[in-house]
């Protein structure tokens, strides 16, 4: 395909930025001998790297120490940072080069290096626009730093005009090409109040906002609990906030609605709808009276408790802004390591963090163990498909997410859509099937498992 072509047919299926294939695809001609998937793995691993250095830099900025490895190692473990990072989440990378490049320009000595950061940055934010909101926060700490002076206004000016001349480029270019700053139209991009449904309105926003709060505290567990002092568990305070807490749950859990994809995945067959909402509401106080009172805490401390308090703004900020749109997992990927930054200076026991350490892994055992089956299983099907010359004829279903690449070409273009169907005679359903063309089949430990079944339509 010609480049226009080749651009059409991918933004097409997605809205993602092209530049992180792109950079996969110069990882490709540099080492040859590695594939496309190979090549984008590299960028994948190198999203811890960005995201760990930044930690440690950003950790030390705040508490003016080192970082301890036991942090560290939780970060690096949390599933859905490592769910994101196995597969190739361009939103890690580049809020994991984004936090770097703010890190960096927060702590770098000699000024010559600024440039290369604030570019860094830019191409953070081309990669995912969401990233935009580190530009107040540095405005806010240069307000801080040099006060309303010309030095703030020229040091801004100069934030601004080279973390965005990459991101306004790119997108420009886009326009150019394509007529459309981002295509295609998504779901996910539809804007509460803005978008023309009537179904996100204010009450969306407050919807999403409590469920985004709410989901992202409850998978900080144990980090997020620390409500009480090891030493006054039954102070009298203590017991009335959390008696407090489970009551208004209860009503607040009456109020809200399901938010698109902030679940608990395979998990959520568990538990019922009402005891996840009835989770989700007493998370979202727990953020409230927690912070309040770890506030409280630091109040003699004031440049802790300056920092902290940006640090929760930035926090809530960044969900406010989350919630005008659809809910999703991946969106709070930011948040998750600022927030274990700040929580980590209220946990005391070290047993905590050895439990946590140990629960994740386990848990990323498991989802090791779950991507092998089921990256070994559509293979096995897609294999059939094209050995049997009856891929354009079977409808994906269930594992398109896995093979929507292998539909998107010049057909699907021209047709219109954004994968390329020629006939729906087939169809790919989970299990095992009697009547099924083919089953996929997985030998685990002598267990043998049957994740796929491709079937004829009737």
């Amino acid at each position: 395909y010609d480049k226009l072509t080749f651009l059409q047919i991918f933004f097409r299926g997605q809205f993602n930025s092209f530049l992180f294939p792109f950079f996969g695809s110069l990882i490709n001609e540099i080492f040859p001998f590695l594939d496309g998937n190979q090549s984008i793995r590299i960028l994948s691993v190198l999203s811890y790297f960005f995201l760990l250095s930044a930690v440690v830099k950003i950790f030390k900025l705040i508490f003016q120490k080192e970082i301890r490895f036991e942090l560290l190692v939780i970060i690096f473990l949390n599933p859905i940072l490592w769910h994101y990072g196995h597969r190739m989440y361009v939103g890690l990378f580049s809020y994991s080069l984004s936090l770097f490049a703010f890190a960096s320009i927060l702590s770098v000595k000699n000024k010559k290096y600024f440039i290369f950061f604030y570019l860094l940055l830019g191409v953070g934010i081309a990669l995912k626009p969401f990233n935009l909101i580190l530009l107040p926060v540095l405005t806010i700490i240069y307000a801080k730093k040099f006060k309303i002076t010309y030095e703030f206004f020229i040091l801004n000016l100069k934030v601004i005009f080279f973390s965005l001349i990459i991101p306004i480029s790119y997108y420009l270019l886009i326009y150019i090409k394509l007529g459309n700053f981002i295509t295609p139209e998504n779901e996910d991009l539809k804007i509460a109040l803005f978008s023309g449904h009537d179904d996100r309105s204010y009450y969306y926003i407050f919807n999403n906002f409590i469920n985004y709060i709410g989901y992202a505290n409850l998978i900080l567990i144990p980090f997020s609990l620390m409500f009480f002092d090891k030493k006054n568990y039954f102070k009298r305070a203590n017991i009335t906030f959390f008696i407090l807490i489970v009551f208004l749950s209860y009503f607040l859990s009456q109020i809200i609605f399901p938010t698109a994809e902030l679940n608990f995945g395979p998990l959520q067959n568990f538990l019922s709808e009402s005891i996840f909402f009835y989770l989700i509401s007493i998370s979202f106080l727990f953020f409230i009276f927690f912070n309040y009172f770890n506030l409280l805490s630091l109040k003699n401390d004031y440049p802790k408790f300056e920092k902290y308090l940006l640090c929760l703004i930035f926090i809530i900020l960044y969900i406010l802004a989350l919630s005008f749109i659809k809910g999703s997992q991946r969106y709070i990927i930011p948040i998750i390591p600022i927030y274990l930054i700040l929580l980590n200076q209220f946990v005391k026991i070290n047993l905590v963090y050895k439990l946590l350490i140990f629960v994740y892994f386990t848990c990323n055992s498991a989802l090791l163990l779950n991507y092998y089956i089921v990256g070994n299983s559509y293979n096995q099907v897609v294999n059939f498909l094209k050995e049997n010359n009856i891929i354009y004829k079977t409808n994906p279903m269930v594992i398109t997410p896995h093979v929507f690449h292998l539909y998107q070409n010049k057909k699907a273009l021209m047709s219109g859509q954004s994968m390329y169907i020629e006939e729906s005679l087939y169809f790919i359903d989970y299990g095992y099937n009697d009547n099924a063309l083919f089953n996929s089949s997985i030998n685990l430990l002598n267990f043998n498992i049957n994740k796929y079944a491709v079937i004829k339509y009737d």
